[in-house]
């Protein structure tokens, strides 16, 4: 509930409260005289809380992490891997791995070594044949070709060289603020001066002199007088204790400054087990021009339930696919319960992308939906998260999963034969191998 305490001309600290009408107003058992309201003034709208990496971390959705090593780049969020091909001249950098340059073959074998060294230099033995070595860079993959050899921390997948990673462990949350700011409730306010005290966006002054403790929005003269502060409301129709305005065990308050001098004050309580939609009496307005309302505030629901399925309408909780080269991905995202209605988004690797969000037909819930493609191999394990919100400082509900793809081969390459060679004919001694390169 929230319970509005207006003014048309509004108070200053110190004002006795004498002068406000006991028709509104009456304080319990307490010389007025040992009682002011405390003023304020307003210090903006606070700035939301930003990640204060250490020089040798970087910032990755909000976490911090150890920054990769030099020659190695961030993926994702706690892996890094390998920038480049390590040098190799003529290869191919495909994002996880890099394609080798292309084998060649060295023949169709000797079965006289001394034959194949004199026509070759250096030769080896590879089943009952002899062949000639692979150049310097190069090492032989099955009898007759050669391949070249991937850089020392590199891991030779046949056709392709997959760079070397590593992990950086789980992300530090050093969520704060700037050196010039403060930090109250979440957010980040401009600091006030040293007579008044922050609580959100207001500077209340501080107490001193004859009411040296703060008693919530008053200064009293002492702690006892201050747990003793009541406000009655048009007689017994509503009490509320003074002194929870400012804590954060009952309830907070919140000041507003609204137009010329006047003031609006918010005490927000709860109330959850009782049931006021208005106040039962008003204050006679001929005689003072203060009132009290009551309004019921909802509190945010958050949503319940998220759900990520694929084009056959599949549930998907980790992986989707696995998808071909050239397809086109479309996943959908429900996401159940929720009041206000929460914001959907999609990140593709912790970056946003572009969704079409609408309610269901059945209101049910609220879909987003996205199309990729056509796919291509750098796709391959990338992230799509579904994310929902429905207040700023609210936990997110999301829903993440990987895109799982099948490649077909790159090339295919006869290799090892120097003469032609003809269907449903016997070819004396010679070897032919095919080799298929993804």
């Amino acid at each position: 509930m929230r319970i509005s305490w207006g003014s048309q001309h509004g108070f200053s600290c110190c004002l006795p409260l004498c002068r406000i009408s006991q028709q509104v107003l009456k304080m319990s058992a307490l010389a007025v005289e040992s009682i002011c309201r405390r003023t304020t003034v307003g210090r903006g709208v606070g700035s939301p809380v930003i990640s204060l990496c250490l020089p040798d971390e970087e910032e990755v959705a909000s976490l911090c992490y150890p920054r990769c090593e030099k020659g190695f780049e961030n993926i994702g969020s706690n892996i890094c891997r390998k920038i480049g091909c390590g040098g190799l001249e003529g290869a191919t950098d495909i994002g996880v791995s890099c394609e080798k340059p292309e084998a060649y073959g060295r023949g169709a074998g000797y079965v006289d070594e001394w034959k194949c060294v004199s026509e070759n230099g250096p030769c080896e033995m590879w089943g009952l044949l002899f062949y000639p070595r692979c150049i310097f860079g190069y090492s032989s993959f099955g009898c007759c070709v050669c391949s070249p050899n991937c850089p020392s921390d590199y891991i030779d997948d046949g056709a392709f060289c997959q760079k070397p990673s590593y992990g950086r462990g789980v992300g530090v949350s050093r969520l704060g603020c700037a050196p010039y700011l403060e930090y109250d409730a979440g957010l980040c306010y401009t600091p006030c001066s040293s007579d008044r005290n922050g609580i959100g966006p207001l500077c209340w002054n501080r107490c001193g002199g004859a009411n040296p403790v703060e008693c919530g929005i008053f200064c009293t003269s002492s702690p006892t007088k201050c747990a003793a502060i009541t406000l009655e409301i048009i007689g017994s129709a509503v009490r509320i204790a003074a002194n929870i305005a400012g804590t954060n065990v009952v309830g907070t308050i919140v000041a507003i400054f609204d137009g010329v001098k006047q003031y609006i004050f918010h005490v927000i309580v709860d109330i959850r087990d009782r049931d006021f939609k208005a106040a039962k009496r008003w204050s006679d307005e001929s005689v003072f021009a203060n009132r009290a309302y009551f309004l019921f505030e909802k509190q945010p629901v958050p949503p319940d339930r998220i759900s990520i399925r694929d084009e056959a309408g599949v549930d998907r909780a980790s992986v989707v696919g696995p998808y071909s080269e050239g397809d086109i991905v479309n996943l959908k995202c429900d996401v159940y319960g929720g009041k206000p209605v929460p914001t959907v988004t999609w990140y593709r690797d912790d970056l946003p992308i572009t969704s079409e969000t609408f309610q269901t037909p059945e209101r049910r819930s609220i879909r987003s939906e996205i199309t990729l493609g056509p796919l291509g191999r750098q796709d391959l394990n990338t992230r799509l998260t579904c994310r929902a919100i429905n207040h700023p400082r609210a936990t997110p509900l999301e829903s993440t999963v990987q895109i799982d793809m099948n490649f077909s081969p790159l090339n295919v390459r006869l290799l090892g034969a120097h003469q032609p060679l003809s269907a449903g004919h016997f070819h004396h001694k010679t070897n032919v191998l095919c080799s298929l390169f993804d």
